[in-house]
């Protein structure tokens, strides 16, 4: 449509006539009419043209901006009321523009914000990965469709301190990581005089440069954040809770503002640790379910309540969740892991959430939960039952297991025993088909080296069902991490690690287990953590080299 061309709707008795004007000479217009009978077209075709218009009228405000005449009339810096490391940027305009906003300090360097969507006069920019206590000054830049640029303003501002329980996190370091930034949460407990739960980022330079502080309250205090993940516009979703807690999987935009959550119930499982992004606004998520099965064979006992575990997929757009995999009937209750010890010493129902009103649990079987689920190049789906000391493919179909690796049923066998893995995480199928793991050494037996933690790749030989080690990374000391804990392979060959204890390590080493960085942080209190991701930005942002 003619950029010079505007549109006008009319109804004369039921009849639409739209009358397109088309001022392409100042002094001469013509028009067309059209008669439409069916009232359907009608608003189809009102709909079209409107947004036509629109659309032209929004490229027309966009061609014409002359950044010379573009003027900041109010530009207001201001640190996020719950948040000391966020500073809000109020921009007011005298004409419809594109901006973007340049921010630097001595020590932390150069930095600029993602240019806006779309020209207006109103802005407000949310400028993040800011260290504590430091002085920034900015710039304010304004950008035609020609990618022409001017500085149309500057500013300052100072960020705030870190919470008391993040001050309260020693950390060690020596070497730099190499991922822009790394992404991990902690949860602070007593004896300190708080009980908090945060999701941080560090910089290179091993200092936090971004925090979310966890309010939710469940029997008075905030629930530990597990598995973390960050979607294309840059928001944050996680499942939220523990062992003995229960509550959610939740949204959060990098500001901190909530925007969907998915609560445990009845109907939608009780989401536990770990969740996958899928395309369209989709998640995939572990859930418990909870049976009672006949166990005369076993314990002696006909009705024996046990805990397994569901994958669902819950849509955002529809709000619906859907049972797409069940432990109970694809693995078979009869391949079971330390199952009399287990309920021997399993807590009593009072740990957990009488909202769910499970009250069968009296004393419960963990017998499979899933920690981790990765999604290989060829669409299966890779799940690490810990409690197994298992992995399984499933199709992405959800209709097959296609190989079970580890366990009592392996589908591969070790011909060295000390390359078994015990109460495994963060299992992930790498592109050459291996399969790289958190090995915790859970219940590992004293002639298989005991009781210590690493980082292990495998290699499955399909034809001959044999799995061998071809790469591991034990620290020295050894470190005992028997919950929790990650491993994941960065694209530049580097491996990720971190080892949950007090103190946690956190290295980055190379593919001959050389250390490129090793951090330890330690706190003088109870502590969980869970896993350390790299990450490339928090809300867009980009470093200037």
């Amino acid at each position: 449509m003619n950029k010079f061309a505007s549109s006008k709707i009319i109804f004369i008795k039921d009849q639409l006539y739209s009358i397109i004007y088309i001022n392409k000479y100042p002094k001469s217009k013509k028009f067309i009419n059209m008669k439409i009978k069916s009232k359907l077209s009608l608003i189809l075709i009102s709909i079209l043209l409107t947004t036509l218009y629109a659309c032209n009228n929004s490229e027309s405000v966009n061609n014409d901006i002359d950044i010379d005449k573009v003027e900041v009339i109010k530009n207001i810096p201001s640190i996020h009321e719950n948040n000391s490391l966020i500073s809000n940027i109020k921009i007011e305009l005298n004409s419809p523009a594109k901006l973007y906003i340049k921010y630097e300090n001595t020590r932390a360097g150069k930095f600029k914000t993602q240019t806006t969507n779309e020209a207006k006069k109103l802005h407000d920019f949310a400028i993040m990965r800011l260290k504590p206590n430091s002085n920034y000054s900015y710039e304010i830049i304004v950008i035609d469709n020609n990618t022409i640029e001017k500085i149309i303003g500057k500013g300052e501002f100072t960020t705030g301190d870190l919470p008391e329980a993040l001050k309260s996190i020693e950390t060690v370091a020596t070497g730099n990581f190499t991922p822009e930034l790394l992404l991990s949460e902690i949860h602070i407990g007593p004896p300190l005089n708080l009980t908090e739960s945060y999701m941080f980022m560090l910089d290179q330079d091993s200092e936090i440069v971004w925090y979310y502080l966890n309010k939710t309250m469940e029997n008075h205090k905030p629930l530990m954040i597990l598995a973390i993940s960050q979607k294309e516009d840059y928001n944050l979703t996680f499942n939220l809770g523990s062992p003995f807690d229960y509550c959610c999987i939740r949204e959060i935009t990098p500001s901190g503002k909530t925007v969907d959550n998915l609560p445990s119930g009845p109907v939608d499982g009780v989401a536990h640790r770990e969740h996958l992004l899928l395309d369209n606004n989709k998640i995939l998520y572990s859930a418990y379910e909870y049976r009672k099965i006949d166990d005369t064979n076993i314990s002696g006992n006909s009705n024996v309540p046990v805990a397994g575990f569901s994958l669902r997929i819950w849509d955002q757009a529809s709000g619906l969740t859907t049972e797409v995999w069940n432990s109970f009937d694809s693995i078979g209750i009869e391949n079971r892991h330390h199952w009399t010890e287990i309920l021997d010493r399993w807590p009593q129902s009072g740990f957990y959430n009488r909202k769910l009103s499970v009250p069968e649990l009296v004393k419960h079987v963990p017998w499979t939960s899933a920690n981790s689920i990765q999604k290989a190049s060829n669409g299966n789906y890779i799940i690490s039952i810990p409690d197994l000391s298992q992995i399984i493919s499933i199709s992405e179909d959800f209709k097959q297991i296609f190989w079970r690796l580890g366990g009592k049923n392996s589908d591969f066998r070790f011909e060295d025993p000390t390359n078994k893995f015990y109460h495994q995480h963060t299992a992930q199928q790498l592109p050459n088909g291996n399969i790289l793991l958190f090995d915790n050494g859970q219940h590992r037996p004293e002639e298989e080296g005991g009781t210590y933690s690493r980082a292990l790749e495998l290699t499955m030989n399909t034809y001959d069902r044999i799995a061998n080690k071809v790469w591991e990374y034990v620290p020295e000391p050894k470190i005992y991490a028997p919950n929790r804990s990650s491993a994941y392979r960065l694209n530049n060959g580097n491996t990720l690690i971190n080892f949950v204890n007090n103190p946690r390590t956190i290295v980055e080493v190379d593919e001959n287990g050389n250390e490129i960085y090793k951090a330890t942080m330690k706190t003088k209190t109870d502590q969980g953590s869970f896993r350390v991701y790299s990450i490339s930005t928090i809300n867009g942002e980009t470093k200037i080299k």
